[in-house]
């Protein structure tokens, strides 16, 4: 009988940060031969431990009731198998089991698992000796909004490291699945398999309150892979996924051509795709207030502060070659604004590098594009319009610099791309798919005397 705190339960192979932290008051029997414990019983006061599953959104008031019981069986490998496991207590269920080794969970099968009002599902997790790993989760709920915050957090510091990442696989069927910022998907069929470099099979079905979400990965025999994502409410899915609040409405769709799959060989990954986003309004949106204000913009500034900015279309072509992303002959247009952009976005050093134009009064200011020769001297591509002010946005995304050039709404068309910065590189291309190699028999028959 004892009340062990983290150190305590480190020396016996029993750290579970930061799902379980604190102090924990136990009686426990311990069985073992020649100094080494190999087994034990423990029913665990949980009351005044902190628990916690940040993945998951969910953790326990330290002053809630809670309790455990479990066996546990100390192997010669050193991992530790945690069975019979019975939590209870305020707002927690959870039966099942879990292996530890050296402090990280490689396995875990729960048939009841009951945490808070948003997670009531059953679970299988499984790390092979080769470090891929397999999770199947099925039930009524899962809060998966933590995971969209972690996600970075877990991937490794190390530069060299980073496209060492371990194959995983993911299935998940559940009835509502709740995202970050109050959305909640339902009906959700998932599917994500990796190689731990590329995408292997990509599949989503869910309902979002009456609209779908679907998304599709489909790979050809010659090993070329395409990608595909359409949703009816663009808004609810972005907020829901990364947490931004400022779009509104928006049907969404997602086309990108990845990188082929080659039988035995693994190439860098990389995308070119182009993103839609049709009827869609842009509301208090810091940074972009930033730019309206920049180029003195005040009345589009109070109408984003208001009602929004009303976009009718937005398109965007971004090609990815390892880390960098590529963003050419973008376009957003509404009748009171119409925007260019251009740029390059590094997703290792998190440095952002863009410019284009911004047009204002755009129904108005675009009247002339269909005439020839006017439209050449006065305009300067689709998009820009006859009057317009050119802008430059870089640094790292949490300090980004923005510059307006006012001059330039006085330049026609085809010299203001003086005004403008680099246009970026073009995108190396892809690898071409390899054409299937038919099999030819080693040994032709011999033809029979006549």
């Amino acid at each position: 009988t004892a009340t062990l705190t983290e150190s305590q339960r480190n020396i016996f192979g029993l750290n579970a940060s930061p799902y379980l932290e604190g102090r924990t008051q136990i009686v426990a029997t311990f069985l073992g031969k020649g100094g080494k414990i190999r087994e034990a019983t423990i029913d665990a006061d949980l009351t005044g431990s902190r628990l916690s599953i940040p993945q998951l959104n969910w953790a326990k008031p330290e002053d809630a009731n809670a309790s455990l019981r479990a066996n546990i069986a100390f192997k010669p490998d050193d991992t530790v198998e945690i069975f019979n496991i019975d939590a209870a207590g305020r707002d927690l269920k959870a039966q099942g089991r879990l292996v530890l080794s050296k402090g990280n969970v490689t396995e875990a099968e729960f048939k009841k698992l009951e945490l808070g009002k948003r997670n009531d599902f059953v679970i299988s997790y499984l790390t092979a000796p080769d470090s891929s790993t397999k999770i199947e989760v099925k039930g009524k709920a899962l809060d998966a909004g933590g995971l969209f915050d972690t996600a970075t957090a877990d991937e490794p510091a190390d530069k060299n490291k980073k496209n060492a990442k371990s194959p995983l696989q993911i299935n998940a069927d559940v009835t509502t699945a709740h995202l970050q910022a109050g959305v909640s998907l339902t009906n959700v069929k998932f599917v994500y398999v990796d190689d731990g470099l590329h995408l292997t099979h990509f599949n989503l079905d869910a309902i979002d309150q009456n609209s779908r979400v679907k998304g599709e990965m489909t790979t050809a025999a010659d090993g070329a892979r395409k990608l595909r994502v359409e949703a009816a409410d663009a808004c609810r899915v972005v907020k829901g996924i990364t947490g931004f609040r400022s779009l509104i409405g928006g049907n969404l769709k997602l086309q990108a051509d990845l990188t082929p799959l080659n039988d035995g060989v693994k190439t860098e990954s990389a995308f070119d795709g182009k993103l839609s986003i049709e009827d869609f309004k842009i509301v208090d949106q810091p940074f972009f207030a930033r730019l309206l204000a920049a180029g003195s913009f005040t009345g589009l500034d109070d109408l984003m502060r208001g009602d929004g900015i009303t976009f009718s279309k937005l398109d965007q072509t971004i090609n990815g070659r390892g880390d960098l992303l590529i963003f050419s002959d973008g376009r957003a247009a509404g009748p009171s604004i119409g925007l260019t952009m251009q740029g390059t976005y590094n997703r290792d050093s998190k440095k952002l590098d863009l410019n284009g134009t911004i047009v204002p009064l755009y129904g108005l200011n675009s009247m002339f594009e269909n005439i020839p020769l006017v439209s050449d001297i006065l305009g300067s591509k689709d998009g820009e319009g006859i009057f317009a002010v050119t802008y430059g946005v870089r640094g790292s995304v949490d300090e980004l610099k923005v510059a307006v050039n006012p001059i330039s709404v006085l330049t026609p068309g085809f010299l203001r791309k003086i005004f403008q910065g680099a246009k970026p590189d073009a995108a190396t291309p892809m690898p071409l798919p390899m054409p299937k190699q038919e099999q030819k028999p080693l040994l032709q028959p011999q033809q029979k005397p006549s």
